[in-house]
């Protein structure tokens, strides 16, 4: 197995959650960590609007993603492990997943299959699917304390996003070509779910896919609810996070997409801290009673969420804002 860490390591596989983190080292923290049990939780929220590369692996693609999730438990030593699944992805794959429950025990591994609330965004936060599994709450857990050594039932913990399950069984059955899911839409003529390179810029990607777009026109990256937003001209970057690529309608303004998004959170965080709970609606009132974006009250309010919010989606809220206020500037 610890062959396997060093092909995933080779391999340079990272995180398909959002975070980016390596792999291996997540899966080693977990195999060294003290423990008599461990558990493995494969992340199959996929709360982002519009992302939906989880879902083209889950349906087209069930084996290998489990095949993955089976592969962590052996290299970790976990003989449960949970799936946390989208509320409408579970109704649709249920057939499926019981198969991989028989496959799982074949293993000598327990596969359970956890149902998140309906329109549960903040139920793909690690520390959330904890305490959803454990208690039932959709609250995040304090991160001073890691899952790799207090997890789930205060046990070490590994969690992963499905793309990432997906990757190591490449990996381990020398499949990998360094390629991940791009979702495509918005404002253009092929949407849709692609695979290309982990390093190809989002420039190269719109034009593998014919997708052309207007210099001017907004472009979220890495998410449809805390991805970056560009301008056509500052695309030679590649697409981190969820792997998303929305495109907005020319039409669209500053504060059309501001109210999306902070509307979009709003409903969505537990309002648990003050920074979410308070700091949202008081930018939707200060867009709404200013004929201007008084773009440094709302940034003011942003960065005090991305420094103390209790969790990193609250965190998170500062990157869209703060990024479009930035690409308006040049």
């Amino acid at each position: 197995m610890n062959d396997l860490l060093a092909k995933i390591e080779k391999a340079g596989l990272r995180g398909r959650g959002g975070t980016g983190f390596p792999v291996h080292r997540k899966w080693r923290a977990v195999l060294e960590a003290d423990g008599d049990e461990k558990f493995v939780i494969c992340n199959a929220s996929e709360g982002e609007p519009g992302v939906k590369k989880d879902w083209e692996l889950l349906n087209n693609y069930t084996d290998e993603v489990f095949d993955g999730i089976r592969l962590a438990c052996e290299l970790v030593g976990a003989q449960k492990c949970w799936i946390s699944c989208n509320y409408e992805y579970l109704k649709k794959l249920q057939k499926k997943f019981e198969k991989q429950i028989i496959r799982m025990q074949e293993h000598e591994i327990e596969l359970v299959l956890f149902e998140e609330k309906k329109d549960s965004y903040l139920g793909g936060e690690s520390s959330v699917i904890m305490n959803a599994i454990e208690f039932g709450t959709i609250v995040p857990r304090s991160k001073t304390v890691h899952a790799s050594t207090s997890g789930l039932y205060g046990k070490p913990t590994l969690i992963n996003n499905v793309e990432s399950f997906y990757d190591v069984a490449q990996v381990a059955s020398r499949d990998y070509d360094t390629m991940r899911l791009y979702t495509i839409l918005g404002d253009v003529k092929h949407p849709g779910i692609y695979r290309f390179p982990v390093d190809m810029s989002v420039s190269d990607i719109l034009e593998k896919t014919k997708n052309e777009v207007h210099p001017d026109a907004f472009i979220q990256v890495g998410g449809g609810a805390c991805g970056e937003v560009r301008r056509r001209s500052k695309l030679k970057d590649v697409s981190l996070g969820a792997g998303s690529i929305e495109v907005f309608p020319m039409k669209t303004t500053p504060t059309e997409m501001l109210v999306r998004w902070l509307e979009f959170f709003e409903k969505n965080l537990c309002g648990t801290c003050a920074p979410c709970r308070d700091g949202v609606p008081q930018i939707l009132k200060l867009i709404a009673k200013n004929k201007t974006l008084p773009w440094k009250e709302i940034l003011d309010i942003t960065e005090v969420q991305r420094e103390t919010s209790f969790c990193g989606l609250g965190r998170s809220i500062d990157t869209p804002v703060r990024s479009l206020y930035e690409t308006l500037k040049k």
